[in-house]
């Protein structure tokens, strides 16, 4: 079962790289700064699309998050998704490079969505806003696959 599931993320990694590596083609290409904000976006959201599943959660919250349900919270990414299209797009990462970063940078936690829009408004740092983070217990059977 774990091996199916460790193949299905292999193959969504996979495609996003090959997304990655047309959108860094155009990108890198494109004399439009409209155009380069498209790509850009475009594979922002397919990143945060793809990776939003809980294999991409490293089973941590924030403090605040104790005792609400899961509805009520927001996957905040300890990486900006932004920062990280936009490095992929202006490196010189391979696709198998670029599936490497993708894994490590694309993990979240959960967050209140206060401190969601404080965390996107402070470059993630955690430390600075004062915010701490916990196993979260209630309800979590996280595995480790990525």
């Amino acid at each position: 079962m774990i091996e199916k599931v460790i193949s299905k993320i292999n193959v969504i990694l996979e495609a996003i790289a090959d997304y990655a590596m047309v959108c860094k083609s155009m990108y890198q290409t494109s004399p439009n700064p409209l155009l380069k904000k498209m790509w850009m976006d475009g594979l922002r959201n397919a990143i945060f699309y793809n990776c939003s599943g809980e294999i991409f959660w490293t089973g941590l919250q924030t403090e605040a998050c104790s005792g609400r349900p899961k509805t009520k919270l927001s996957k905040e990414h300890e990486y900006g998704l932004k920062k990280l299209s936009e490095e992929i797009l202006t490196s010189n990462w391979t696709k198998e490079e670029t599936v490497e970063q993708i894994k490590v940078k694309a993990k979240w936690n959960y967050t209140t969505r206060d401190e969601n829009q404080l965390l996107k408004q402070n470059d993630q740092n955690y430390e600075l806003l004062g915010l701490r983070l916990i196993k979260r217990r209630k309800g979590s059977k996280k595995k480790e696959l990525l």
